[in-house]
C-alpha cells in the first residue's frame, strides 16, 4: 500500500519537476494539490467544529443533570450528539487521511534517487533531515494550524475527549519538529506548506461565514 502511494507521488513530483526544475517547488506544488483534494473534508471538519460550539451549553446542562450518573451521562451526550449531526472523532479525520500521504512521502524522498543531491533554499540535500531551521518552521506552523483549527472550540475540562485535543495542540507540533530532524527535509517542507495552507484556508472559511 505504501509503496503503491510512493511510486504515484514520485510520479507527481516528476510531473512538476518537468514544470518547475526544482524538487522544492514540486514538493510545494505536490502540496497544494493534496490539500485541495482534500478541502471538502477540511469544510466538514470546520461544519462540525461550528457544530460544537452549538451544543455546547447543551452539553454542559447534560453534564450537570447527569454527574453522578456516568452511564446515563455518557447515553445521553452520544443521544445530543447523534441529533445535532455532530461525529465527535471528526476533528481526527484530516490527520488520519494524511498518514498513508506522510509514509509514502517518506518512502518517496528516501529511495528515489533524484532527491539525493536536490537542493531548496539553505537545504542542500532534500533527502536528509535539516536539524536545525526546518524543525522550527515546522513546530510553528504545526502549532498555529491547530489553534486555527480546534481554538475556537472551547474546552471542556468534563470531557476527555476535549481535554485530549487541548493537549494535542501543544504535543503535536513539538512532535512533528523532531520528527523534522529525523526525517528527510522533503517531508518538512509538505509539513510547512501543508501548514500555512491550512492556516489560509481556515481564514477563508471563517471570513466566508461571517458574510
Amino acid at each position: 500500500m505504501i509503496e503503491v502511494i510512493a511510486n504515484f507521488l514520485i510520479s507527481m513530483l516528476q510531473f512538476f519537476y518537468g514544470l518547475v526544475k526544482n524538487y522544492g517547488l514540486s514538493i510545494i506544488l505536490l502540496t497544494t494539490v493534496i490539500k485541495l483534494a482534500l478541502t471538502p473534508s477540511a469544510i466538514s471538519q470546520f461544519k462540525q467544529q461550528r457544530a460544537m460550539e452549538k451544543i455546547k451549553p447543551l452539553e454542559a446542562e447534560i453534564r450537570k443533570k447527569f454527574k453522578d450518573k456516568p452511564e446515563k451521562l455518557n447515553q445521553e451526550i452520544m443521544k445530543l450528539y447523534k441529533e445535532q449531526g455532530f461525529k465527535p472523532f471528526g476533528s481526527c479525520l484530516m490527520l488520519l487521511i494524511q498518514f498513508p500521504i506522510w509514509f509514502g512521502l517518506f518512502r518517496a524522498l528516501s529511495t528515489y534517487e533524484a532527491f539525493r543531491g536536490a537542493t531548496f533554499l539553505w537545504i542542500k540535500n532534500l533527502s536528509l533531515p535539516d536539524p536545525y531551521i526546518l524543525p522550527i518552521l515546522v513546530g510553528v506552523t504545526t502549532y498555529f494550524q491547530f489553534k486555527l483549527t480546534t481554538g475556537r472550540t472551547p474546552s471542556n475540562p468534563d470531557n476527555p475527549m476535549s481535554s485530549s485535543m487541548a493537549i494535542m495542540n501543544y504535543i503535536f507540533p513539538f512532535l512533528l519538529a523532531y520528527m523534522t530532524t529525523q526525517f528527510p527535509a522533503g517531508l518538512g517542507i509538505y509539513w510547512v506548506w501543508f501548514g500555512l495552507l491550512t492556516a489560509v484556508e481556515q481564514v477563508v472559511l471563517r471570513w466566508r461565514m461571517k458574510n
